[in-house]
């Protein structure tokens, strides 16, 4: 568990990610991702370490557009996200609540015929989490419950592809997405869990475009939490 990690561990594990090849990036567009990667990274051990913080993978299958791109803006591109997350209790008196930072690869994007717009993002969801056992309460053996979660996300783009068949002007997207997600799901022992998130995005994704272009994302995860 992250809690036993001594300090010995903690500054070996730490000096292997920095020499790791994402550490190596040294193109400009990826320094302040860089930055804050190891800010949150060592945060999160020094937290965990110090708590009773639980380390979790997740994997989602997403349904994403860019909203008013195109005049047919409803084809979603289907992708994926993975990433890992900490389950943070928001104080020793509500065994509830939580907070929940991830870091997520997201696959984003849409489609219409010749037109393509693709994204890949680096997205950094800090949700607020609640169990809801007490309030609505599914299993008489206290195994599986649900669960609803809210909180804003970040997201850094670290590639993109862009086809329009007019060939007059390709659209650049903005390095960042700023959005607000909205999820629920069901828990089995608070370790395998099954949920539905929407983000919709605040943020213009594409400026050069007379029209406000923002983000739009149904994502199907599964979380195991260790």
């Amino acid at each position: 568990m992250l809690k036993l990690l001594t300090k010995k561990t903690h500054i070996n594990y730490i000096f292997l990610i920095q020499n790791s090849k994402f550490a190596r990036l040294t193109d400009k567009k990826n320094n302040t991702l860089k930055k804050l990667f190891f800010i949150i990274l060592h945060l999160s051990i020094i937290i965990s370490v110090k708590s009773q913080v639980r380390f979790g993978l997740k994997g989602s299958l997403q349904f994403t557009n860019v909203i008013d791109i195109h005049a047919h803006s409803d084809t979603r591109d289907c992708g994926i996200a993975f990433g890992g997350f900490l389950q943070i209790p928001f104080n020793k008196y509500n065994e509830n609540l939580f907070i929940k930072p991830e870091i997520l690869y997201s696959q984003q994007g849409e489609y219409d015929g010749d037109d393509k717009y693709f994204q890949d993002y680096i997205n950094i969801p800090i949700m607020i989490k609640y169990y809801l056992s007490e309030l609505i309460p599914i299993s008489n053996y206290g195994n599986s419950e649900l669960f609803a979660e809210i909180g804003p996300q970040i997201g850094y783009l670290i590639h993109e592809k862009n086809k329009e068949k007019d060939h007059l002007r390709y659209a650049k997207a903005g390095n960042t997405d700023i959005s607000i997600g909205l999820g629920a799901g069901v828990a089995f022992y608070r370790t395998f869990e099954i949920n539905f998130r929407y983000n919709y995005g605040l943020t213009d994704v594409y400026k050069d475009y007379s029209k406000f272009n923002n983000t739009s994302n149904f994502a199907f995860s599964l979380s195991y939490i260790f």
